[in-house]
């Protein structure tokens, strides 16, 4: 595989990453809408929480791995106030 396929493949790969991302910020929001809605009529309380935590916890995984892939192509350009990203 050449460089220049090498990067296209990464750049597909970062889209796929960041639709993921999207789609499954949309669907938290939604659910959060759901579950201020129904707060404490259905006494589902535990499990909202336990779903908005893996929610939450894939975005993050999916941030990282699109993190760590944007690296290989991208330099870093800022330095933030704890250190480098």
């Amino acid at each position: 595989m050449t460089k220049a396929e090498a990067k296209k493949q990464r750049s597909q790969r970062r889209r796929n990453l960041a639709r993921a991302i999207d789609l499954t910020w949309s669907s938290l929001r939604t659910h959060l809408a759901d579950a201020v809605k129904s707060r404490g009529r259905d006494g589902n309380e535990e499990w909202q929480a336990r779903t908005s935590r893996e929610y939450a916890e894939v975005i993050y995984t999916l941030s990282v791995e699109l993190h760590e892939l944007t690296k290989v192509d991208y330099r870093e350009q800022y330095e933030p106030h704890r250190g480098k990203i």
